[in-house]
């Protein structure tokens, strides 16, 4: 994965489009669960030219607590479910790019478990 670090607050997606978290979330000790990424985003790659409502950003936990539920301001919204394996999330087949090859996000941790 390439990383598009920016001030060390970001998620990284599979198409190494990085999301600024606008949230301050803190991951707890735990590292058997998912870092809780529960929050707000926003990609800032294009703040210069061709930003639009899907470079905004909320990722929730479904009501069953079993997976993360990805939902941008355009409407468009897929599920992600933890992978302790491999440490990343798996974006499931309801999402609108899982054909084109996007079907892991990573997630980059700041300083103090900052997401």
């Amino acid at each position: 994965n390439t990383s598009g670090n920016v001030l060390g607050k970001n998620l990284e997606v599979s198409s190494a489009i990085v999301y600024a978290n606008t949230s301050g979330n803190v991951v707890g000790e735990n590292l058997e669960a998912a870092p809780p990424i529960e929050g707000k985003y926003e990609c800032h790659v294009y703040d210069l030219d061709g930003k639009n409502d899907y470079h905004y950003v909320t990722i929730e936990k479904t009501p069953n607590h079993s997976m993360y539920k990805w939902t941008n301001r355009a409407g468009a919204l897929w599920s992600l479910k933890w992978q302790f394996a491999t440490e990343t999330f798996e974006v499931q087949p309801d999402c609108c790019y899982h054909d084109d090859g996007h079907v892991r996000m990573g997630v980059e941790l700041a300083l103090h478990g900052v997401v």
